[in-house]
């Protein structure tokens, strides 16, 4: 009994001050988009869940360059497409990690800190940074890669999940991926690595179109993000039983001790 009436009462003081995670979601390049529409799906179902405002907070944001022009179909909280002289005039990485990592160079004050818009990213407030691209190249992988860089810079103690999906072994490259992955661990020990490769499995007689096994692909990198905004979540509540638990020991027992009282009917 004791108990049950500590854990109400400890519920009711996190539902008042324990605000709902604040994690921006940023995808790089082309795929990205694919990518956040799945996670939006998969986030409205949390939405509108059980506990819906424990994910008011979660947004998504896209970038990449101007050649991105169909957007309609991907109703994201923030879209960021980025003009610059060193595009060209098809205004395109054509591939190079380098434009990318330049591009993100010269717009992070833009897509990070002042932008104005739907929502603006405000990075002290965060409580993580997830960072979502494929890694086949241009703006997906030399933007993850120059973000991660910037952020362990400029925010070192705020935590930043970086989610990399690695493209077929049929696909051609020019980029080593060996030396990128390299990169990236400079700045984080701990991607979230998903390899395209290992899907080609789910169609083992061969009959399931390319387009479905992209979708399945990009499902199961929502379900990587969620994975990681549930796992903040859950790691700022305990944070938080740790810190106020014991501060308040004595008023959970003088409260309980009231409600017990209460209970006790005269003879």
């Amino acid at each position: 009994m004791i108990e049950n009436e500590k854990e109400s009462i400890f519920k009711g003081m996190m539902k008042e001050w324990l605000d709902p995670p604040y994690i921006p979601v940023i995808a790089f390049g082309g795929a990205g988009a694919h990518f956040l529409r799945s996670f939006e799906r998969l986030l409205s179902i949390y939405r509108n869940g059980d506990d819906p405002d424990n994910f008011s907070n979660i947004f998504t944001v896209y970038v990449n360059t101007k050649q991105e022009s169909d957007m309609d179909n991907f109703p994201f909280v923030r879209t960021v497409l980025i003009t610059n002289s060193i595009l060209g005039v098809h205004s395109d990485t054509n591939g190079y990690v380098e434009v990318g990592e330049k591009l993100i160079e010269d717009s992070f004050d833009e897509i990070f800190e002042t932008f104005t818009g739907k929502i603006s990213i405000n990075l002290k407030k965060a409580d993580a940074v997830i960072l979502v691209a494929a890694f086949g190249g241009g703006m997906g992988t030399g933007g993850i890669k120059e973000a991660l860089k910037i952020l362990s810079i400029k925010y070192p103690s705020l935590p930043v999940f970086p989610v990399i999906v690695m493209p077929f072994s049929f696909e051609t490259r020019s980029i080593d991926l060996k030396s990128e992955i390299n990169e990236v661990l400079e700045f984080n020990r701990k991607p979230t690595v998903i390899k395209n490769s290992e899907f080609i499995h789910l169609d083992e007689n061969k009959k399931m179109k390319f387009s479905d096994l992209l979708e399945e692909i990009n499902y199961n990198v929502a379900k990587k993000i969620m994975d990681i905004v549930l796992q903040v979540k859950n790691e700022k509540e305990i944070v938080f039983k740790e810190l106020y638990g014991g501060m308040f020991e004595e008023e959970f027992q003088q409260a309980i001790s009231g409600l017990l009282l209460k209970q006790i009917k005269p003879i």
